[in-house]
């Protein structure tokens, strides 16, 4: 008798191991594939459409009880879904794969996280209804496409690695770039920026910033913060159109650093 007690005892702890050990390896399943994914929350979509490049294997949950997964490869590839319902607000989640690449542009999205895919490089948000975005984690972005949405701030400053950075037609005050060192490409037009230091972008070679509320004193003190680029054959282009001080400023400032300047109404965006 005592030895069947032995036995019992000895059943009843390994089956309450077993069981321990297969909840906490669903649990990390389940947090691992928590963790490793993007949120997104769409307006009342009827159909949507994203863009994905990477490597692995990813899960589109697509907020209406259907998913599908996919193979990703380096080259971009397009995603749509058409809802049977529409009229509803859907949050969306990809799920797994190393994301590099993703677009997400013209969808109605209200919210987005990409906090988790620390592997993106490209980021394309664009013609959404965006107020906030938080690119802190995604430190190996180059591109940030975040053009006409509703942003009244945006931070950049651990976006070292970003060479092309469009957000034009937002609500941003203020724009601090003094961590991009790597930029070339700056597209920030019809905002309400006041002020704008692009003194620690020596490879900037496009500046954007038409359709401001930059006065004659705020784009001269731009223009001496421009690099030089006397010494190089192609000059750089900035754009100070429809911007207060845009008639009385000096532009001699950046012609002498060899930059071009369009100050007349001349509808060019990157």
């Amino acid at each position: 008798m005592k030895n069947n007690k032995i036995y019992f005892f000895i059943v009843a702890l390994i089956c309450s191991l077993v069981f321990i050990s297969c909840k906490n390896n669903n649990e990390d399943d389940t947090n691992e594939r928590e963790i490793d994914q993007i949120t997104m929350v769409v307006s009342s979509p009827t159909t949507i459409t994203i863009t994905i490049a990477g490597i692995g294997k990813a899960f589109i949950d697509w907020g209406d009880s259907t998913g599908e997964e996919y193979i990703l490869n380096s080259s971009e590839k397009i995603y749509n879904h058409a809802y049977k319902y529409g009229g509803k607000q859907r949050t969306i989640n990809i799920v797994g794969g190393e994301v590099t690449i993703f677009h997400c542009d013209g969808n109605k999205v209200k919210s987005l996280d990409v906090s988790k895919k620390t592997k993106l490089v490209e980021l394309y948000c664009h013609d959404n209804i965006l107020s906030n975005l938080d690119v802190s984690k995604n430190k190996k972005l180059t591109l940030l496409s975040c053009c006409k949405n509703n942003l009244s701030y945006l931070n950049v400053s651990k976006n070292i690695k970003l060479t092309d950075l469009y957000c034009w037609g937002n609500n941003l005050k203020k724009l601090n770039v003094s961590k991009n060192t790597e930029l070339i490409f700056l597209s920030c037009a019809e905002n309400q920026l006041t002020n704008l230091d692009v003194s620690k972008n020596s490879q900037l070679v496009s500046l954007l910033c038409f359709e401001n509320n930059l006065s004659a004193a705020s784009l001269d003190a731009l223009f001496e913060t421009l690099p030089d680029r006397s010494s190089f054959d192609k000059s750089g282009i900035i754009e100070i159109w429809l911007n207060p001080g845009a008639n009385s400023c000096d532009k001699s400032i950046p012609v002498k650093k060899n930059w071009h300047v369009v100050s007349n109404n001349k509808k060019t965006r990157n």
